[in-house]
């Protein structure tokens, strides 16, 4: 299924790039947005597929693929194009909309139908995958970022848009349901926490002062919990509960070998981190140091900076609309209560490399993008209407 969407995307990123490079009159750059995503996505595939190549005499090719998830970014220039092709920014996200409905759906059908314990320990790696066990008994692997948006763009839905207020009572409980069944109490505490943040520090720009105010408590704060968590991480370890802290130290001495650029990509086909390191390391379980450990104190800085970049250009957008008094679109809301979320877990997480993270990042690069144009044709509009 991977390698479809992935294939799906390819067709839609070219058939809408033929599309709009016959569009003369547009405010986009076809150029940029065509070779642009191709030639970071080589970079980001090559570069690191040649560093684990000729750091540990394996070919190079399995890593560049290994790395695929990545071709996902070009999502992101496929909606632009399609927008330059004829689609509204309400036709785009109402189509996105769906798409997460039937995300919802897809997961609650998939939670009751399929045979957890069996899948748990099935000898196929991607059955296995699917399925988590601990004392809140079998559980089917949640797609988090699908459904952090769905929650609160479903909540949001429900209290704005009244002549559908039925519907999306449906599918709030739906998405409630889904997140109870997986019970992941940090999951659910973040959608409520990054809600809370948005209303009462980004709903507005007469609240950025106060957001300003607080910025070095909630950076302290997350110092501190990130300081707290390492230490809960080496109680556990040495009470042999859990394998994570072993697996930070041994990323540390790979940094300390390879600073720059780090290890590289890994490869299954060839020989991966857990044959080389040990066999509990997994460098995506690990964080903004798993981040180090791939593409070095370069790529962690970068990934940084694209996140940083990411949520402060969604703050923009909501506070143009705001300054126009214009309601911004639920889709927009929820993308940007999903980025505060991302960013309370950023040195945590590595959301912005693999597929789910991929595609919530083209969505807020692409509407971004859309959205921009249509508060400058907005504001053109209202100047020919003056004068």
């Amino acid at each position: 299924m991977q390698e479809l969407s992935m294939g799906v995307t390819l067709l839609l990123f070219f058939y809408s790039a033929y599309i709009a490079a016959h569009i003369k009159q547009t405010s986009i750059n076809w150029n940029f947005w065509f070779f642009g995503p191709i030639v970071g996505i080589a970079l980001v595939t090559t570069i690191p597929a040649y560093l684990f190549a000729s750091h540990n005499g394996v070919a190079m090719l399995p890593s560049v693929l290994a790395n695929r998830a990545i071709f996902n970014y070009l999502l992101c220039p496929a909606i632009v194009f399609l927008y330059v092709s004829g689609m509204s920014a309400a036709e785009i996200e109402t189509t996105i909309v769906s798409v997460f409905k039937w995300s919802v759906i897809v997961y609650l059908c998939a939670y009751f139908i399929l045979p957890m314990p069996e899948y748990f320990v099935s000898a196929d790696p991607w059955k296995a995958g699917l399925v988590t066990f601990d004392y809140r008994g079998y559980r089917l692997k949640i797609p988090f970022k699908v459904m952090v948006i769905s929650c609160i763009l479903f909540v949001h839905k429900l209290a704005t848009d009244k002549g559908n207020s039925a519907t999306w009572f449906l599918f709030s409980c739906l998405v409630i349901l889904s997140l109870n069944l997986y019970t992941s109490r940090s999951l659910n505490a973040g959608i409520v926490i990054s809600g809370l943040a948005y209303f009462f520090l980004l709903k507005s720009k007469r609240h950025a002062p106060i957001f300003l105010m607080l910025l070095p408590i909630i950076i302290l704060g997350q110092a501190f919990g990130i300081i707290s968590f390492f230490e809960h991480l080496s109680i556990q370890n040495a009470a042999g509960n859990d394998v994570r802290f072993d697996s930070y130290k041994k990323a540390l001495q790979i940094i300390e070998r390879f600073p720059l650029f780090g290890m590289g990509m890994m490869s299954a086909v060839t020989i991966t981190d857990s044959q080389l390191i040990w066999k509990y390391f997994f460098a995506d379980d690990i964080g903004i140091v798993g981040i180090t450990y791939r593409y070095g104190i370069v790529g962690a800085l970068i990934y940084l900076t694209f996140g940083v970049k990411l949520i402060a250009n969604q703050i923009s957008l909501h506070w143009k609309y705001t300054a126009l008094k214009r309601p911004n679109s639920s889709v927009q809301i929820a993308l940007l209560c999903a980025m505060i979320n991302t960013m309370m877990n950023i040195v945590l997480n590595v959301d912005f490399i693999i597929p789910d993270g991929v595609m919530f990042a083209c969505l807020i690069i692409s509407l971004n993008a859309i959205h921009k144009r249509e508060i400058i044709a907005h504001q053109i509009g209202l100047i020919e209407k003056k004068s």
